[in-house]
């Protein structure tokens, strides 16, 4: 029944892109061209992660979790139909009783380990959960799905940003074939998700500052939310900028907008540095460094009743791990760390052996991407010096000299090129309309401060590439806002 469900979604998408639901301004062809892209980035995501992360076709980490938790999701609808359109919702999430009987069994629903103000496992666990309902736990159905949804995404932000560039057609594809954005806003990922969560935000704000139309306000308010609930991070850089987007619209953008969004921006970064932990900004960049550079030095690490635990990767003998369901016993008393729940310090401790299996996190190897990087340790002055590496990483690596797979020099030659690319766009740059500037400075200033705080967290080469997708987005609109058009020759 799955691969029946898989054939006739294929041609119900495929039929509503022919009919261009959309209504953009893109031809038939165009459109299913795209379409065809699109599937093949999905395919090529899913069958690099099968065939090399997993044991059974079903990816390790992040995917098989999200599939997992959506499974048990799934199963208690079954059972309670009403519960389960609850916690769809958000009500009783997090109810202890709940949690400890019908979600016993998920990985990340209630993961609790940084203290995180939001979860955003939950907005993907619910999607997949939804899928689960016809897939019949086929996972190409799943593919297939996310795959349209970032279709749907693509769509989306380019028409919201087709009226502002000269090169429609070259943006459209752009979107769909940029190797870094392509790849990983196609698989069962929160990346996926992004897509469609800005697309929805950035058609809703502009259409609605085009036509003031209250409809707009719900594709903006649900895009905010998706955006929040999906890469917290992420929402919270993208949605306030915008309102500099609105101000900017009534008053053009001159130098008092710019030179408030600076005040603004500086005065937010020093007021939250004498805030508690859970909002200080060095603080929770500092964490999230700290839990990085850990996974990166490789452990095994799992979830207790009230703490994440971690341990040496060289210890892996002293414990069992079964990874088709995602835990872990000790078999032998092992010396390691504990954080609990909410906080940042690391602890020493020795764990007994046990027949109690724990709920793993991640048992990983040391990474052979880890790049030193300068701890910031709750430091603003560290964090300002560490501005210039922060970018590099983030622009230029992988490096042909940096240690790792083949496809880091796949990864260099797509950043030279894309480097080279925002170079030319510069150089042969139009005059912008107000609006243009507008969008320019909004996406310009976000993709800034996500490469920021990417370079400043992630010490993991193979992290970045996969995390700077969303900054990468930002710079591609951003150069085809700026680029103008040829003059057609004469003859």
């Amino acid at each position: 029944m799955g691969y029946l469900t898989l054939v006739i979604l294929l041609f119900l998408f495929s039929f509503l892109i022919y009919r261009n639901i959309f209504k953009a301004d893109i031809s038939r062809t165009d459109l299913l061209i795209g379409w065809g892209i699109k599937i093949s980035f999905s395919l090529v995501f899913i069958l690099i992660f099968s065939y090399h992360f997993s044991s059974d076709g079903v990816p390790y980490g992040d995917i098989r979790n999200f599939l997992n938790d959506a499974k048990v999701l799934t199963d208690f609808g079954k059972e309670d139909p009403v519960g389960y359109l609850k916690l769809m919702l958000g009500i009783q999430s997090d109810d202890p009783e709940i949690l400890t009987t019908a979600l016993s069994e998920t990985q990340i629903w209630d993961y609790g380990i940084t203290g995180d103000m939001i979860n955003d496992n939950r907005l993907i666990i619910r999607i997949n959960s939804v899928i689960h309902l016809f897939s019949f736990q086929n996972i190409w159905v799943h593919v297939l799905c996310f795959a349209f949804i970032s279709f749907f995404g693509v769509v989306l932000i380019y028409r919201s940003f087709s009226s502002y560039t000269q090169h429609k057609r070259l943006l459209f594809y752009a979107l769909l074939a940029t190797p870094t954005f392509a790849f990983w806003g196609s698989g069962i990922t929160k990346e996926t998700v992004f897509v469609l969560s800005f697309g929805i935000f950035v058609f809703g704000t502009t259409q609605f500052l085009q036509r003031k139309h209250f409809k707009y306000i719900i594709f903006i308010l649900i895009g905010a939310g998706m955006l929040l609930f999906n890469k917290t991070h992420t929402g919270l850089v993208l949605i306030p900028l915008t309102g500099f987007v609105f101000i900017a619209y009534k008053t053009g953008l001159n130098r008092k907008i710019i030179a408030s969004f600076l005040s603004v921006l500086i005065l937010s970064f020093v007021v939250l540095n004498f805030t508690p932990p859970r909002f200080n900004v060095v603080d929770r960049l500092s964490a999230k460094q700290s839990d990085l550079i850990n996974v990166a030095q490789g452990g095994i690490f799992f979830i207790n009743d009230t703490a994440f635990c971690a341990f040496d990767y060289q210890h892996l003998d002293h414990f069992q791990y079964y990874p088709e369901d995602n835990r872990i016993q000790v078999t032998e008393k092992t010396s390691g760390e504990y954080k609990p729940f909410g906080q940042r310090e690391f602890y020493p401790f020795e764990i007994e052996k046990s027949p109690r299996k724990y709920e793993v996190y991640l048992v990983i190897p040391p990474s052979d991407t880890y790049v030193d990087v300068a701890p910031i340790e709750g430091s603003s002055l560290q964090l300002l010096k560490n501005i210039p590496a922060a970018i590099f990483n983030v622009m230029f690596r992988p490096l042909p000299t940096d240690p790792g797979s083949n496809f880091k020099h796949i990864a260099f030659v797509e950043n030279l090129g894309f480097i080279a690319f925002l170079i030319f766009a510069f150089i042969r740059r139009k005059k912008l309309s107000e609006a243009e500037k507008t969008w320019l400075f909004y996406l310009l200033s976000s993709a800034v401060i996500l490469i920021l705080v990417i370079g400043w967290t992630t010490p993991i080469v193979g992290a970045i590439v996969r995390y700077k997708m969303v900054a990468q987005l930002l710079l591609i609109l951003s150069a085809f806002i700026l680029l103008r058009k040829e003059k057609p020759i004469k003859t």
